[in-house]
């Protein structure tokens, strides 16, 4: 066979040539895809940035410019330099295995000096960099060098900066707010930064140097707005809304992208090359808050509900007011009663005076009006110091003189409370005039029983009230005489609950709505003479607190024309009743004791036939781990198969590799083309 000559060797030659630039690309593109998943999102390194080239057009000493316009420095000093290489950022606390005061160090360096302009400021904090993170085996000098005539002049800053890193670096901060009122509801609001030092101990944060966002609950700031941006340390003023007893405000700021914290923003680009340092992203958050509480400053208007103990009484009886004293809402009022004290938490009730005046006699039937009359006659005044609060009170009495209308009015002067206990705060209130509830009818002659009243049991026998008793009422009756054949009067008792809590003696349920409270029932007794009387009793049916009161339309007069209370003659009974809660009218129906049964113990269980010994079931195949995320990428680790495979074939072409270019060695010899060693610079 013939051997193949010059042209056939250099056909077969041309052949390899060829297909030697497949070849590579095929495993650059297979190592591209195994080893860089996510290189589609990585930044590109594109030179140097701003810093010095040594004399021997190699080594750098400087920052570096990534395609983003973005400049960083090495941190691994002695590894290949990361010009033409892809780069994925991320931010991390543990990069070289540094320590955290580490850390802080080097973010305050890239922090302050990454971005300059300047080539002396940008070597020395490379060489600051390279200091903290490892000088490999080199001096500072040794890197210096680089930078010819200035390099005392880099190691001088370099080593300034690191002062400054080790006095200032920070690794964390914390903030807090102080708020404070004042007695009339305006204040102010001062949030403040502190942060912790890498070298130890903690520092405030420059005045005004972060800005964070402030909310206020219960309070506006002094453009009316409930959130602001405020500078840390500056004061801001704020102004309690509200119209409670009390005015409460709560402040709370939120700083955000705060520079203390001691993590880095490094770029990797895969083993054997340069990670990068760049300016660190500002992530770290503070929040604070504060609630400040003080008395309300706002003044509240009392009023009386106030209503006579007798609508129709005889000429020289004794008749009272009873006064049910609250808070009346307004603009710029309190919705509450006003309290006074040194404190929220020892604070009493403002005290008020209501003046009564008992006016009369008056011919007819007044007509209610806003204004007293100028001349009506007084017959007495009386007061009540309501030390209290809000609630029920009763006047003194006053003792009507002849037949007539009698109407009760009554006055609050803030003139009558002492400043120290808020009487600056108390708005003055006057009643009107001739108001139903107010006015008693006298009349000379009129039988007006008194009645005292005991609640009594029926069925039961002494001891609590339980859920199926029968109460009655005892009435002890005073005022008709002794004629046992005089005219009656119906008297209406009624059992007024159940309610969670025994009714405050004293309490006027005549001022409440009846038809809206609770009556377990209702017995009517007839009433004529003095004496002592005992109603028909009620039964209760559910467990809680009552109490009887009574009502009565009065007697028919003499003539018996029915005309009851108003027509009542020498011998007819006026209407009357007594709607005010006595103890002595109050009971507590309870439930009984339940004994307990003793429980009987349980047998105890017979022991029971051990079960046969399990034998392990054979060991499953140990399922594979879930995929994890590569390093400073984010993307999934591919599974141990396609791994293999992948390997495989890499391993394959490599070795086809090899064979070609040894056997286009062997042919050629000592090639004048062949592929010169490329000098690479040294960071």
């Amino acid at each position: 066979m013939q051997s193949p000559g010059v042209g056939g060797e250099q056909r077969v030659r041309g052949r390899g040539r060829k297909g030697l630039p497949i070849l590579l690309a095929l495993i650059v593109a297979l190592i591209a895809a195994v080893a860089l998943p996510g290189s589609a999102q990585a930044l590109a390194a594109t030179g140097h940035g701003v810093g010095y080239l040594a004399s021997d057009g190699v080594n750098w000493i400087g920052t570096y410019r990534l395609a983003d316009g973005r400049l960083a420095f090495c941190l691994e000093a002695g590894k290949a330099s990361p010009v033409g290489h892809d780069y994925v950022v991320s931010n991390s606390s543990s990069a070289l295995g540094l320590s955290k005061s580490d850390l802080g160090e080097l973010a305050y360096i890239a922090r302050k000096w990454s971005g300059t302009n300047d080539a002396t400021t940008a070597a020395a904090g490379q060489l600051a960099v390279w200091t903290i993170a490892g000088l490999h085996g080199h001096p500072q000098s040794w890197y210096a060098d680089r930078a010819g005539a200035q390099s005392a002049a880099v190691v001088s800053q370099a080593n300034a900066m690191l002062a400054q890193a080790k006095a200032n670096a920070t690794v964390g901060g914390s903030a807090s707010l102080s708020l404070r009122l004042e007695a009339d509801g305006t204040g102010w609001a001062k949030a403040d930064l502190t942060t912790q030092l890498a070298s130890g101990g903690t520092r405030p944060a420059n005045p005004s140097s972060q800005s964070g966002t402030m909310t206020l609950t219960g309070g506006v700031f002094d453009d009316g707005s409930t959130s602001t941006t405020v500078k840390n340390a500056e004061y801001v003023h704020v102004k309690a809304t509200g119209d409670g007893v009390s005015l409460t405000v709560r402040a709370s700021v939120t700083f955000a992208g705060l520079p203390f914290d001691s993590a880095v923003t490094v770029g990797s680009a895969g083993a054997g090359t340069q990670m990068l340092l760049f300016t660190p992203a500002s992530t770290s958050t503070a929040t604070a808050s504060s609630t400040q509480s003080e008395l309300s400053p706002l003044p509240f208007q009392p009023r009386v509900e106030t209503r006579t103990s007798q609508t129709e009484a005889r000429a020289g009886a004794a008749i009272s007011d009873s006064l049910r004293l609250d808070a009346a809402p307004g603009d710029g009022l309190m919705s509450d009663w006003g309290v006074y004290g040194d404190s929220l938490s020892s604070t009493l009730p403002i005290p008020v005076t209501v003046r009564s005046t008992l006016l009369g006699p008056f011919d007819a039937a007044p007509t209610p009006a806003t204004e007293w009359p100028a001349d009506a006659p007084t017959v007495c005044s009386v007061e009540v110091v309501a030390n209290t609060g809000p609630g029920d009170y009763r006047t003194p009495e006053c003792t009507l003189p002849s037949d007539g209308f009698f109407v009760w009015v009554e006055t609050i002067d803030p003139a009558d409370t002492p400043a120290e206990k808020g009487g600056g705060r108390v708005r003055p209130w006057k009643s009107g005039f001739g108001t139903a509830t107010e006015v008693t009818h006298a009349t000379t002659g009129a039988r007006v029983p008194s009645i005292r009243t005991t609640a009594a049991t029926g069925s039961h026998d002494g001891g609590a009230f339980a859920p199926g008793d029968c109460v009655a009422d005892g009435l002890s009756v005073t005022g008709l005489g002794d004629d046992a054949s005089a005219p009656a009067a119906e008297v209406e008792s009624l059992l007024l609950g159940p309610f969670d809590e025994e009714p405050a003696d004293g309490h006027d349920f005549g001022l409440d709505d009846l038809t809206s409270l609770p009556v377990a029932g209702s017995v009517t007794t007839s009433v004529s003479h003095d004496g002592d009387y005992t109603t028909p009793c009620v039964t209760v049916t559910k467990t809680g607190h009552y109490v009887f009161v009574l009502r009565s339309p009065g007697s028919a007069d003499g003539d018996g024309d029915g005309e009851g209370a108003q027509g009542a003659g020498s011998d007819g009974i006026p209407a009357f009743s007594d709607l005010v809660a006595h103890t002595a009218e109050a009971l507590e129906v309870a439930a009984p004791d339940v004994p307990v049964t003793p429980v009987t113990p349980e047998t105890p269980d017979q022991p029971s036939t051990p079960a046969k010994p399990h034998r392990p079931a054979t060991p499953a195949k140990p399922t594979p781990a879930a995929a994890r995320v590569l390093a400073y990428t984010g993307a999934e680790s591919m599974a141990p198969e396609a791994l293999a495979g992948a390997g495989a074939i890499a391993l394959g072409l490599a070795v086809l590799l090899v064979l070609a270019i040894t056997r286009r060695a062997r042919r050629r010899g000592a090639d004048p083309d062949a592929v010169r060693a490329s000098r690479s610079e040294r960071p």
